[in-house]
């Protein structure tokens, strides 16, 4: 009971649960016991409005409310950062063939926002670590070693990135990168 009550606290917590810890070598146990009692997690948030949902193609458990409202909006700095974030991940995918997640240096991050034209000087490390720090939170981001504020801080980009920016979005938001609307 204890263990169902952690899983669900947590889901509603993060919106993504990657079958891969931080570590980037151990499986989480929380997306295991979702994935084992999957029907039991699907009817207790079908009755709350929520449908909760099993990618095994890259191995993510995510959540999602049927009501508009009580989706997060995002501002648009944080909104590039994860296009730029979905980018190098595509980048990062094809250069380690087979990997599904990708570690990444804060500085390696910056650099690339810098050549994708999101910013034109170096952003601010508090700015830029907040943001980050939320992405963790919700299980886009892991943080292997190091403070966000750091430019040598390791972390993770998991696979859950592309269920918060799918194909089908990305060329309506690189139109942000370009200025567009």
């Amino acid at each position: 009971m204890l263990k169902f009550q952690k899983a669900v606290t947590r889901l509603l917590n993060c919106t993504y649960i990657n079958r891969i810890k931080n570590d980037g070598q151990n499986w989480d146990e929380d997306y295991l016991f979702i994935e084992e009692k999957f029907e039991l997690f699907e009817e207790y948030f079908k009755f709350g409005g929520y449908e909760v949902l099993i990618n095994r193609d890259i191995s993510v458990i995510s959540i999602q409310s049927q009501f508009s409202s009580a989706r997060k909006k995002l501002d648009k700095e944080t909104t590039l950062y994860i296009l730029v974030l979905r980018l190098f991940f595509d980048e990062k995918i094809k250069e380690f063939n087979g990997s599904s997640t990708i570690v990444v240096r804060v500085a390696e991050f910056i650099d690339k926002l810098l050549e994708y034209g999101v910013k034109d000087k170096k952003p601010n490390l508090q700015t830029l670590s907040r943001c980050l720090r939320y992405l963790s939170t919700v299980g886009i981001l892991g943080k292997k070693s190091g403070k966000w504020e750091d430019t040598d801080t390791l972390f993770i980009i998991y696979p859950s990135i592309k269920l918060l920016l799918p194909n089908e979005r990305l060329d309506e938001k690189l139109k942000l990168i370009e200025g567009g609307q």
